[in-house]
């Protein structure tokens, strides 16, 4: 009677011991689970290829590893999935263009079609599909009928004039661009669609923002390779006289004539014509160090305060050089102007213009005097980016550029 009692007790406690320790384990699995499901799970650059992504049929998500043929969707075109150097899924598309595209196209372009080859082929539906076109501002077209129309049944069917012997041609006007494949035997694929750096990105503003404010914060140009060329000896019949020994290559102009590309060099006493780089000509200076990406390296510092969608603002400290390094490589336009007041300091605005996609990027400078040539100084910068350029209205709400003393200004940029 008494050993039974014992056994009792014993499976109770033995009972209470598994219920404690299961107990256990259920809260170390929910704790634990959803960080390392975290840890696995993939990043995205933009919330629109996470929704593209969450769409794609699940026996094609191994296209990660290496492009895949994703028979669900098209039968004779693989399917890619990209990361970038951040680890972020930045690319997934339907190829539609041979590797050595790249290097005659800009990149976003052809992805951005590859993109939208994919969503419209994940839609299954013609309507869904349509309205996506439409929300796009895009037209696609194959032997001149939209879709579900005529020859063009189905999106796919217009796939069959994209192949790698097809002729491909990119034309762009002042605010579109034209896509068209031509092919022997399948016809003319055209895509039509604005030449608008968020929808062919495929991210808004605060993306936008986001990421250029994380490339900037850590960009660093490589080294100089090549020849130093400030030591060119430009032709002095393609200068004009500025003020005594200081000449000016007239460049191109931004809106007014006062926002400009203009280089200024000063001539040597052995008649060589170097880029100027004087405290005598401090706006000319500053000028050319924003215009040239080979001007000398003080290491002066841009403090820049990046206005950013939503009324928030991101600080960060980025190289000069870099600046100008990173933006020139990226095929930006870059204008300056300034602004003549009763002051020492300097202000001056700095347009970086993309035309590729008709959007402007725009630095508010308020340099004191001499700084640029200080090792280690900083210049105060305000930037408003990823302004489209049909959307300025006036740089200036009191238009003092060299005609006015006023002392601040602020952009005007939307309409």
């Amino acid at each position: 009677m008494f050993s039974n009692q014992l056994l009792i007790n014993s499976m109770i406690t033995t009972r209470k011991d598994i219920l404690i320790l299961y107990s256990f384990i259920v809260i170390v699995v929910l704790t634990i689970a959803p960080s390392v499901f975290a840890q696995n799970a993939p990043i995205f650059s933009s919330l629109k290829l996470e929704r593209i992504y969450a769409s794609l049929p699940r026996q094609c998500l191994s296209a990660q590893s290496a492009p895949m043929v994703c028979n669900e969707l098209v039968s004779d075109k693989p399917l890619y999935i990209r990361k970038n150097g951040r680890n972020e899924i930045s690319q997934i598309g339907i190829r539609l263009f041979p590797e050595q595209y790249t290097q005659a196209f800009a990149p976003e372009i052809l992805a951005f079609l590859e993109c939208t080859a994919l969503e419209m082929l994940l839609f299954h539906n013609n309507q869904r599909a349509a309205n996506k076109l439409k929300e796009y501002k895009m037209n696609w077209l194959y032997n001149n009928s939209p879709l579900g129309e005529g020859l063009f049944p189905s999106f796919s069917a217009s796939l069959k004039a994209i192949t790698d012997s097809s002729d491909f041609r990119l034309f762009k006007d002042s605010l579109t661009y034209t896509a068209q494949w031509t092919h022997p035997v399948y016809g003319i694929t055209k895509a039509t669609f604005p030449a608008q750096y968020s929808v062919i990105s495929g991210k808004d503003n605060k993306e936008l923002g986001d990421e250029l404010g994380q490339i900037l914060s850590v960009f660093q140009k490589p080294e100089a390779t090549g020849t130093n060329n400030r030591k060119e000896n430009i032709a002095g019949e393609s200068l004009s006289q500025y003020n005594g020994a200081v000449y000016v290559k007239h460049g191109k102009t931004f809106l007014i004539p006062e926002i400009n590309s203009d280089i200024y060099y000063q001539k040597s006493d052995a008649r060589i014509y170097q880029p100027l780089y004087s405290k005598l000509y401090q706006h000319e200076t500053l000028a050319n160090l924003f215009v040239r990406n080979d001007m000398p390296d003080k290491s002066v510092m841009l403090d820049i305060t990046h206005r950013k969608y939503g009324y928030t603002e991101q600080k960060y400290h980025v190289k000069l050089s870099d600046f100008v390094a990173f933006f020139g490589d990226r095929r930006f336009e870059t204008y300056v102007g300034f602004e003549l007041a009763n002051h020492p300091d300097i202000k001056a605005v700095v347009i970086l213009y993309n035309r590729d996609f008709n959007y402007v990027n725009m630095l508010l400078v308020d340099a004191i005097e001499n700084a640029f040539f200080e090792n280690g100084s900083n210049i105060k910068c305000r930037m408003y980016a990823f302004i489209p350029s049909h959307n300025i209205k006036n740089l200036f709400s009191n238009s003092n550029i060299q005609n006015t003393n006023s002392k601040e200004y602020e952009p005007v940029i939307f309409e």
